[in-house]
């Protein structure tokens, strides 16, 4: 879904951190003004309690939030879940979908890689403006990886990386500032949200209490992501690509109100064989979506009658023969999994769409998705 782009700490980065999570974690305050300790932990801070007990929000009116994450423990987590802005309690954070982010004191972890099955990746971005951002980058998310080639054995935090660092610190007051780098974070649910890190401290000066603000961003070239179930073993279940919504369609051989329709591994478009519509499918080999910035105007592939998967003489129904091979099969395991290619896909009345089917689960598909809008052939 994403490429995962590694960064390694240069030794000047690897030795501030190190010093942060062991002698040092004791002495990050701030100066003789910011007198509370901001290296111990708070007694009682590693046992959470569900709630926000350890989260608090504040609105901004530029429909933004600034966030305050209280986790100046040494030992315990707090989870986020951007999307209900909640702090979690996950029993089993490692195969959880329920966080995004989870903060420890400097440290903060990404559902992803080495921390979380949740494919949550983020990207630094040093030049952007965190006021005037408003569509996420594409590709060169990364993600928590395990520990590389460094002086310390921990896990490589990408929050904790050369490219991913948070904040500055110094090490003759030992006090942290919050870099103005603006950050993208892909959520659990493949949403995008700007970030910039605001202070480490609270009005005390005590150390562990992360602030930042945030908010949501456009998907990708508007790439958007919909679920659609077509477990059931005989029903069609058809879609409308000029706004990516299900729709209920009598008769499809005559309805032009769909453009896709899914069932089970198959699919049908509505053209030829399948329906009135002037639609078809075209396969991209690009690498990812976000590559396929044009339509092409022919080469489309109509519906038409195409053998039943199975054994021979198992007979014919109507189908799209580009969207046939969407998938590999695993004949020792029976999984069916997405291959890496995207379609463009022309809807029943000319217009273009472009799609990528993220998973597949026993008919239960992930699918990104965007158009290209009225009379356009461009993404």
């Amino acid at each position: 879904m994403r490429s995962l782009l590694r960064t390694t700490p240069t030794l000047a980065i690897t030795a501030i951190i190190a010093c942060l999570f062991s002698a040092c974690s004791d002495d990050l305050q701030a100066s003789p003004e910011r007198a509370a300790d901001a290296g111990n932990a708070v007694p009682g801070a590693a046992d959470a309690e569900p709630g926000n007990s350890h989260i608090s929000h504040t609105p901004n009116s530029d429909g933004t939030t600034t966030t305050t994450i209280d986790a100046p423990s040494q030992d315990a987590w707090i989870y986020l879940d951007l999307a209900t802005q909640a702090q979690v309690s996950p029993s089993t954070p490692s195969t959880s979908q329920t966080w995004d982010l989870a903060f420890r004191r400097v440290d903060i972890s990404l559902n992803g890689g080495i921390s979380g099955e949740g494919n949550v990746g983020a990207l630094a971005i040093p030049d952007a403006e965190f006021d005037t951002l408003q569509v996420a980058p594409g590709q060169g998310y990364a993600t928590d990886l395990t520990d590389g080639d460094d002086d310390d054995m921990a896990p490589d935090l990408y929050f904790g990386t050369e490219e991913g660092t948070w904040y500055d610190y110094n090490p003759k007051t030992h006090v942290l500032t919050a870099k103005s780098t603006v950050f993208v974070v892909q959520s659990v649910e493949g949403d995008y949200y700007k970030l910039r890190f605001l202070d480490y401290y609270d009005s005390a000066g005590t150390g562990g209490h992360v602030t930042f603000q945030w908010g949501p961003l456009q998907s990708p070239s508007h790439i958007q992501s919909f679920t659609v179930d077509a477990s059931a073993p005989e029903a069609w279940v058809y879609l409308d690509m000029s706004d990516g919504q299900l729709v209920d369609v009598l008769s499809p051989e005559t309805h032009l109100g769909w453009d896709l329709a899914v069932r089970r591994t198959s699919f049908r478009s509505n053209s030829g064989t399948s329906g009135s519509g002037a639609g078809g499918v075209l396969e991209i080999e690009q690498a990812s979506l976000e590559d396929v910035l044009t339509a092409p105007t022919s080469g489309y592939v109509v519906d038409a009658l195409l053998p039943i998967p199975g054994p021979p003489g198992s007979g014919e129904e109507s189908g799209n023969a580009s969207l046939a091979t969407w998938y590999d099969y695993n004949p020792t395991t029976h999984l069916v999994s997405p291959r890496s290619t995207n379609y463009v896909v022309r809807t029943s009345d000319g217009n273009y769409s472009r799609i990528r089917i993220r998973s597949y689960d026993d008919g239960l598909y992930q699918i990104d998705w965007s158009s290209a809008g009225e009379q356009s052939v461009d993404f």
